[in-house]
């Protein structure tokens, strides 16, 4: 059986330290850091409103798609 990651913690996603080129953060990441529910960021997702990506049944947003979203890039 794979060993699972850690799960990924805002506060790393954000490091402005980290290019984070390629990181992709998943929706509860997302949620976490701009204070929603994961629900609405599956929302702003299908609805467009956020950029993201579907892995099989799963969303990704990218970090940089993130931060442009609100405005930190």
């Amino acid at each position: 059986m794979p060993k699972r990651t850690a799960k990924l913690k805002w506060e790393d996603a954000v490091d402005h330290n980290h290019r984070g080129e390629g990181l992709m953060l998943s929706p509860s990441t997302v949620a976490e850091g701009l204070g929603v529910t994961q629900q609405t960021v599956c929302r702003m997702l299908r609805d467009r409103e956020l950029k993201g990506v579907r892995v099989g049944r799963v969303w990704r947003v990218s970090r940089d798609w993130l931060m442009n979203f609100m405005g930190l890039e």
